[in-house]
C-alpha cells in the first residue's frame, strides 16, 4: 500500500469513527424521548458493495468504456425498530450507548494516532532521517 492510498484510508476510517459519534450522541440524546428509535452507522454493507462496480481502465481514447466507476456513500443510517427497551416506545439502552460512545471514542483516537506517526515518518523521509 502507498503512502497515499494509506492516508486515504485513514482519512475514510475518521470519517466513518465521525459519522458513527454523531449517531450515538444523536442516542444518547434522545434517550428520554417518547417514540424514539435508535440510530446506528452501517459500514458493512457499504464495504460490501463498493466493489461490486468496477470501471475498466481506458489506454487509448477508442476503446470501449467497461462498467462505471461510482463512489459509494461513506456510510447507511439504519434505525433499530425491533427492540423496545422503556414503556414509551423508545428503544435506546443508555448502558449500550455508552459502551458504544467509549469504543469509538478509543477507535477514533487510535486512528488520529496512526494518522500523526505516518505523518512523521513521512516528515523524516523528506528530511533524510534527521
Amino acid at each position: 500500500m502507498n503512502v497515499i492510498n494509506a492516508f486515504q484510508a485513514l482519512e475514510q476510517s475518521l470519517k466513518l469513527a465521525h459519522y458513527r459519534q454523531q449517531a450515538i450522541s444523536q442516542n444518547i440524546a434522545n434517550a428520554d424521548t417518547p417514540f424514539y428509535k435508535a440510530v446506528d452507522v452501517s459500514f458493512q454493507s457499504v464495504l460490501e458493495n463498493a466493489g461490486q462496480v468496477l470501471e475498466g481502465k481506458r489506454t487509448d481514447p477508442r476503446h470501449f468504456r467497461i462498467g462505471q466507476a461510482v463512489q459509494p456513500s461513506p456510510y447507511k443510517v439504519v434505525t433499530r425498530g425491533n427492540t423496545t427497551e422503556n414503556n414509551n416506545e423508545n428503544n435506546v439502552d443508555i448502558d449500550q450507548e455508552m459502551v458504544n460512545l467509549a469504543q469509538n471514542t478509543v477507535y477514533y483516537q487510535t486512528l488520529a494516532q496512526l494518522a500523526g506517526f505516518e505523518l512523521n515518518q513521512l516528515r523524516q523521509a523528506i528530511r533524510g532521517g534527521r
